[in-house]
């Protein structure tokens, strides 16, 4: 397993952290080749946390994608994610 420093991403609007680290962990499985590798890990901070993927070191390009278009993508999905989630606890 590789650390991957350009997947971390950054959970920090009050949302369930485990249903983030859940929902990375779901993009990243499809789109590697053994799924089994892929480890999604929370760094807890004093006012946010750090999700943080893990994945083997072939798998790296496939998780990034050309110029960063999967994870930019994924990242998207996960920031409508929580916004989605975030109008529904203010209603």
């Amino acid at each position: 397993m590789r650390d991957c420093p350009y997947l971390s991403w950054l959970a920090s609007i009050g949302v369930e952290v485990i249903a983030v680290k859940e929902l990375i962990a779901i993009m990243a499985k499809a789109l590697v080749a053994p799924p089994d590798q892929v480890q999604v890990i929370e760094i807890a901070g004093e006012h946010a946390s750090v999700i943080e993927l893990r994945t083997a070191k072939e798998d790296i390009g496939k998780v990034i994608g050309k110029r960063g278009r999967n994870a930019q993508a994924n990242a998207y999905h996960l920031e409508r994610c929580l916004c989605k989630a975030q109008e529904t606890r203010s209603s």
